[in-house]
């Protein structure tokens, strides 16, 4: 493999990254060809040196969705950014697919468990309410009884509410958790490599 290759293959690699970063980047690595050349060194030497465009590119797509992950606005962008994330640092460092995936997995069916109380509340409660209300059964359980049913109603979307609210900054939390343990990791297995 030549120099032409290797950068043609890193490009193909970052096509997933902004097209201003992808030139930057490979600038980068043509002036690391030319000062190897101008050090005497074969293309296969200086590619031996740089490692795999394919792992080349993983570090710089694994920066970039760490990037996204810390500066995005949005749970449900930073939950999909996240997943990329762990699915492109078990792909690095694949020893690790047991130590993340468990305990995410475990993290995210509590996460589920969690979401589908306020859900499942809410749902009962509409489902009891709107029977009452089609079933005209208000004159047979009274109006003080029909009152009674309605305040229970407001407590139990109240409830479902605060229950969300709860689920809202867990969920937040786990994000911050798990792509904190796999920048953590990361860096290791940067630093392992260099």
């Amino acid at each position: 493999m030549g120099k032409l290759e290797y950068i043609g293959d890193l490009k193909k690699y970052l096509r997933a990254l902004p097209d201003g970063e992808v030139r930057e980047i490979l600038a980068d690595y043509q002036e690391h060809f030319d000062a190897g050349k101008s050090a005497g060194k074969s293309d296969a030497d200086i590619i031996t040196g740089l490692g795999p465009a394919k792992t080349v590119a993983q570090g710089y797509l694994m920066n970039n969705l760490i990037k996204e992950v810390s500066s995005s606005p949005s749970t449900i962008r930073r939950s999909s950014a996240l997943v990329s994330m762990m699915l492109l640092f078990l792909v690095l460092a694949p020893f690790n697919f047991l130590v993340i995936v468990g305990p995410f997995l475990i993290l995210a069916c509590f996460l589920f468990a969690g979401w589908c109380i306020p859900i499942t509340m809410t749902g009962v409660a509409i489902f009891a309410f709107a029977s009452v209300l089609i079933t005209g059964s208000t004159s047979v359980i009274g109006s003080l009884q029909g009152f009674s049913l309605f305040f229970m109603f407001l407590g139990t979307i109240g409830i479902s509410a605060l229950i969300a609210m709860v689920m809202i900054l867990l969920s937040r939390g786990m994000i911050q958790l798990v792509s904190g343990y796999i920048r953590w990791n990361y860096k290791i297995i940067v630093a392992r490599r260099a």
